[in-house]
């Protein structure tokens, strides 16, 4: 099963070789066969305490919860899955019901108990980086495309799977750390294309080093 982080989100982008970038990023990591991350395994294996959390008790509410036993959680459905499902609460529910299944299965009130061993590597090659917000409010996130090495991840052995799983680190912490779980909130994402000169094959020579392309993810 492809690998769903709350819901897959709808994406705009400005015509140019920012919305094929984004796109490709996006699709290549959410492709992946959906599983615990390799740095979270060891506490969803470990037992009791992960049962414990607040997800596993609201996924173990069924497939139909009580929108108020999910409330009491801090769980309730959120308006960003409600949106993404053009405002159909039982398609929304589902899905959240499977994200929280999920959320449960990574301990995602423990994951960030335990440093992420890849962060600074992957940095290194991959980089990334949360910043201010732009002109209409909304946390901006940058990745320096123009700057990505991926000789340097081979290099370091750094696979998909482990920069998938940086990037399940990077979301969580995203949302349920720097936005408090703040469902009404967007983020911008931005693609940052400077210096870009690795991708002529795919989208032709005129598009090497051009200005940045800007993708939205809600």
């Amino acid at each position: 099963m492809p690998c769903n982080i709350n819901a897959m989100p709808r994406v705009q982008a400005r015509p140019g070789i920012g919305t094929a970038a984004c796109l490709i990023a996006i699709s290549a990591i959410s492709s992946l066969p959906c599983r615990a991350p390799l740095f979270a395994r060891p506490w969803s294996r470990a037992g009791r305490r992960s049962q414990l959390s607040k997800s596993c008790q609201a996924a173990a509410l069924g497939f139909d919860p009580d929108p108020n036993e999910l409330k009491k959680l801090d769980r309730a459905l959120p308006q960003y899955m409600l949106d993404f499902f053009e405002g159909n609460e039982a398609k929304a529910m589902r899905r959240w019901v499977e994200t929280l299944q999920w959320r449960c299965e990574i301990d995602d009130d423990g994951i960030f108990t335990r440093p992420n061993p890849d962060f600074f590597k992957i940095q290194r090659h991959f980089p990334t980086s949360i910043h201010f917000p732009d002109k209409a409010g909304r946390l901006t996130y940058w990745n320096r495309v123009g700057n990505w090495d991926s000789s340097g991840l081979d290099e370091d052995g750094l696979t998909i799977e482990r920069i998938r799983d940086d990037y399940v680190w990077q979301t969580l912490f995203t949302w349920d750390i720097w936005l408090k779980r703040d469902d009404k909130q967007h983020l911008t994402i931005i693609m940052d294309m400077d210096s870009l000169v690795n991708f002529p094959p795919l989208f032709g020579e005129e598009t090497a080093g051009k200005t940045p392309g800007l993708c939205w993810e809600r």
